[in-house]
């Protein structure tokens, strides 16, 4: 499930959430041989408020490169690295945009290096991205001078 966290972990979570295999493989020995529902075990961890950086790349439309890249710099907090709080996403969120959802809400251009241009031209600056920390993808502090620029009444 991209979860990557260490089978002790693993255990343990699931013994204090009381999931139970769904089969076994005979072929297999120790831990290796039990099989879990998906869904039980995605239920599990969103219960407990983590997601996946998979979901979390999804989510942004970005790589998970990217999004290790700002946890890293700082702009996003991380469990672990393929481990996030939802509460840190929604935080990330309400805080940032990545250049390529910005594209998403302009009408006509839709060229990356255009846009970012056209931006820097009206003053927004990234706080990452290619140009300022060699970060793989532009990403912006949301802001009313950005909201105003884009012609947004609001964020959502």
């Amino acid at each position: 499930l991209n979860y990557r966290i260490r089978t002790t972990q693993f255990i343990v979570l699931i013994t204090r959430n009381k999931i139970q295999p769904c089969a076994t493989l005979d072929e297999r020995i120790g831990f290796q041989r039990l099989v879990f529902r998906k869904s039980d075990i995605e239920s599990m961890f969103r219960q407990l408020g983590y997601i996946s950086i998979y979901e979390v790349s999804k989510i942004l439309n970005v790589q998970k490169s990217r999004i290790s890249c700002w946890r890293t710099k700082g702009f996003i907090k991380g469990y672990n690295k393929n481990f996030y709080k939802v509460s840190d996403l929604e935080q990330f969120v309400h805080n940032y945009i990545p250049l390529t959802t910005l594209m998403k809400m302009h009408p006509t251009i839709v060229c990356g290096k255009n846009f970012y241009k056209w931006l820097e031209k009206r003053g927004v600056e990234p706080v990452s991205g290619p140009t300022k920390d060699e970060g793989g993808v532009y990403l912006y502090q949301k802001s009313s001078k950005l909201m105003e620029i884009m012609g947004l009444k609001s964020w959502d």
